[in-house]
């Protein structure tokens, strides 16, 4: 999983937390998704549309 991921790899051996390389790379994880998403929302939500009409 990407959050263990990144939970461990900014960990030093003294078990101080980098915390500023920890959340840009957290943050260059979640910009491409939230592009891919406002790209393709439209059929996300018509997915989402056909998904929840039964019959």
């Amino acid at each position: 999983m990407v959050s263990n991921g990144l939970a461990n790899a900014f960990t030093t051996n003294t078990g101080s937390i980098q915390y500023e390389l920890q959340m840009a790379a957290a943050t260059m994880v979640t910009l491409p998704l939230i592009v891919i998403f406002v790209l393709l929302r439209k059929n996300v939500f018509s997915g989402m549309q056909t998904g929840g009409i039964k019959g």
